[in-house]
């Protein structure tokens, strides 16, 4: 995953991400960085009404939220709880991240999905994603935006 596009509005960020697919480049994500937290409005090109907020800031370990979104034709439930920042080392680098578990579940539904957990490091985004069912998302680059 890449960023593709980081662009100003007002106070807060929006950050877009693609990904490579069988040599063709697809939307990824659109997220909203604010000083409220870390906020995934767009995934794969489908939009989350509301937003879902992915990581609370100020960062508080033992915190939980809830958010209740439509998705293209689903309604989803996501609950996320924050846990003790933790230092984590991907091929990136050595992060001080900030560990989320989430669990998410279609609300119409009574399956239920392996939660995940995200690693947030301040100022750089998700370095580290797993989940029980095998899942693994670890960074490979950062490269720093020019100031």
């Amino acid at each position: 995953m890449v960023v593709r596009n980081v662009e100003r509005k007002g106070n807060d960020t929006v950050v877009t991400t693609e990904f490579e697919d069988g040599g063709q480049w697809r939307v990824g994500e659109k997220m909203l960085v604010s000083s409220r937290g870390l906020f995934v409005l767009e995934r794969g090109g489908s939009t989350f009404d509301p937003p879902v907020c992915l990581l609370k800031l100020p960062h508080k370990p033992g915190a939980q939220w809830e958010t209740v979104t439509k998705f293209g034709d689903s309604e989803i439930r996501f609950k996320h709880k924050a846990l003790r920042p933790e230092l984590v080392r991907v091929a990136a680098g050595r992060f001080e991240a900030l560990p989320v578990v989430e669990h998410m579940q279609f609300v119409d539904s009574d399956a239920k999905l392996w939660p995940n957990t995200h690693w947030y490091a301040p100022g750089v985004g998700r370095v580290k994603q797993t989940n029980e069912g095998g899942l693994r998302y670890l960074m490979e680059s950062f490269t720093p935006p020019e100031r």
